[in-house]
């Protein structure tokens, strides 16, 4: 078990994990291989109450900003 992503990748990238589970990137593509895809996750927006913000289309407004955790593939 690892508490978060980056030690999880490092330890793939050094041998010591056979398998896991992630998404593909072309950054972590140079240090592990992919399989064909396993499963397709999807994935929400979290909006507060009452936000204009109602359909996929919405996020696509220029000048939107989203918040994302640092360093996740989803930031790409």
């Amino acid at each position: 078990m690892f508490p978060a992503n980056d030690g999880l990748l490092a330890a793939v990238a050094a041998g010591d994990v056979d398998v896991t589970f992630t998404n593909a990137t072309a950054e972590r593509a140079r240090s592990m291989d992919f399989s064909d895809t396993f499963m397709d996750v999807q994935k929400s927006f979290l909006v507060p109450d009452g936000s204009p913000l109602t359909r996929q289309e919405d996020f696509r407004r220029p000048g939107l900003r989203v918040g994302v955790s640092q360093g996740s593939s989803t930031a790409t």
